[in-house]
């Protein structure tokens, strides 16, 4: 069994997902306020893993492709083209993205005069939804990021997505993201996910 170590909604909710998606027993621990958590995670941060052996294993890109390979998911691209557009998008997901929410997360918690919030936001979201913009460019070819089958990029981004909530600012996101996001959201293995990181 492998454990692995969330806050609820964070970025780590993708691995939750992905260990349900691989038929892989997992144990979810809360690392909120956890004791020595950083002997695990230096810096901190989730998502952090602890396999059947005591191997651990921390950022999210480096433990999506282990599991992956380690279960030889077919999610996993064999041919070398294809592998390389994957881990693309997927870095995607994880460089671009996520600090383009991390700004709007910073700013929301940070600048308290409320009409440099207002501005200094609003550019932010723009930034994000700029991206978003990359990514209804890609799905306007095909129905998911990888092709006819979610995978792991999809609910990566179907998990920022839902961070749009805690923002006074609103982030566009085009109507077959929003197809992709809400097929994600229906997934057994998202449901689960998310049912098991009510601490």
């Amino acid at each position: 069994m492998y454990k692995l170590y969330v806050r609820p909604g964070a970025c780590s909710k993708a691995i939750n997902v992905l260990l349900r998606d691989l038929d892989q027993k997992v144990e979810v621990i809360d690392a909120r306020n956890l004791e020595g958590f950083k002997s695990i995670s230096p810096t901190g941060a989730v998502p952090a893993m602890i396999d059947e052996q005591g191997n651990v294993f921390v950022e999210g890109v480096a433990i999506i492709l282990h599991l992956l390979e380690k279960h030889n998911s077919a999610m996993l691209p064999k041919e070398l083209l294809k592998k390389t557009d994957f881990i693309r998008w997927l870095t995607f997901a994880n460089a671009t993205m996520h600090p383009a929410y991390s700004r709007l997360f910073f700013l929301n918690s940070v600048v308290k005069d409320e009409a440099e919030k207002a501005n200094t936001m609003k550019a932010a979201a723009a930034k994000v939804s700029e991206y978003w913009q990359i990514v209804e460019d890609k799905l306007n070819k095909q129905r998911y990021m990888g092709g006819d089958q979610i995978n792991i990029v999809d609910v990566w981004l179907a998990v920022y997505a839902g961070w749009n909530a805690y923002f006074p600012v609103e982030v566009t996101i085009g109507p077959k993201a929003k197809a992709m996001i809400a097929d994600v959201q229906a997934m057994p293995s998202f449901k689960a996910a998310t049912e098991s990181e009510k601490f």
